[in-house]
């Protein structure tokens, strides 16, 4: 998944009982993008008793996950999209919407190929005892990624967020993670072999690049929740098999979702506040301006 899906990807989506302390009932709301914030936050808008407009620019669900079919009928995805046991949120709407069946977990395992060494793959094996010691066996029980020292290097450095928690994850935002593995003595090797992928997997860019603030969130849940590094992968495309499920709920209480709606202008009142989304005509609709009680 995006780790995404993102871990990139997990939706952090406003509960009924928020939303109906900020809104009034029966809103009309308008959202911008039918990815899986929009699609969850409009999710979540229906059972708070508002009525939602969702307006996707594309003609496909799903942003960041969204799949396309060829012409032979295969289809062809933005990445590999995961989701781990941390993923809370996301695993509460696939709960909602009756559709947890689609997630198909693996062993509890985290497997990297060997670039020095093709065809051969280095385990992180994660045993069933509870969060942080299953963590510390999968580390210290890998001899071929990972040297003592070099084991040592990074568990030190992942003391503080274990301890300190998000306060001290929020700190490090001032570097990078390759900053971070440097400040900790942890070889150029390991940043190579495990966290380019997993950079890319979170926010699609390179570790000199992504706050560490993002990876050491990730790995923080990874080690305080027992199945918190557990992946599954959907059992299908991505907008079929989630997205629909979301637009389906959403249309069944009254709520919209348009495709092939580009947002081209947010329009503001005198004050400042929006007045509404000004939406631009393709595929021979007409341009329009969609108003609401909040967007």
């Amino acid at each position: 998944m995006t780790l995404g899906t993102g871990a990139r990807f997990e939706v952090r989506a406003a509960i009924p009982l928020w939303l109906r302390l900020v809104f009034p009932l029966d809103m009309r709301v308008a959202i911008a993008g039918a990815g899986l914030a929009g699609l969850a936050c409009a999710k979540y808008l229906c059972d708070a008793g508002h009525t939602p407009i969702v307006l996707e620019g594309r003609d496909v669900l799903g942003g960041k996950v969204a799949a396309w079919q060829d012409e032979d009928g295969d289809w062809y995805e933005t990445g590999l999209h995961i989701f781990f046991g941390a993923y809370r949120n996301m695993r509460q709407l696939f709960a909602e919407l009756n559709i947890e069946d689609r997630l198909q977990w693996k062993s509890h395992s985290m497997i990297f190929n060997q670039r020095e060494n093709p065809g051969s793959y280095s385990r992180f094996d994660f045993p069933d005892i509870p969060a942080p010691f299953n963590g510390v066996a999968a580390i210290l029980g890998n001899n071929d990624m990972l040297s003592w020292p070099e084991k040592i290097a990074f568990a030190k450095g992942l003391i503080p967020a274990m301890l300190r928690g998000q306060p001290y994850v929020e700190e490090c935002d001032r570097y990078s993670w390759t900053e971070w593995l440097r400040l900790h003595n942890i070889p150029e090797r390991v940043n190579d072999e495990v966290f380019i992928a997993m950079a890319k997997a979170l926010n699609f860019i390179d570790p000199d690049e992504i706050s560490s603030t993002v990876v050491l969130t990730a790995l923080n849940r990874f080690l305080q929740e027992s199945d918190g590094s557990k992946m599954a992968f959907l059992d299908g495309n991505p907008p079929q098999r989630l997205c629909q499920p979301i637009v389906d709920s959403i249309t069944a209480r009254g709520g919209e979702v348009h495709l092939d709606a580009p947002l081209r202008e947010i329009e503001l009142n005198a004050d400042g506040t929006v007045s509404g989304f000004r939406i631009g005509g393709i595929k021979g609709q007409e341009s329009r301006t969609i108003q609401a009680d909040a967007t």
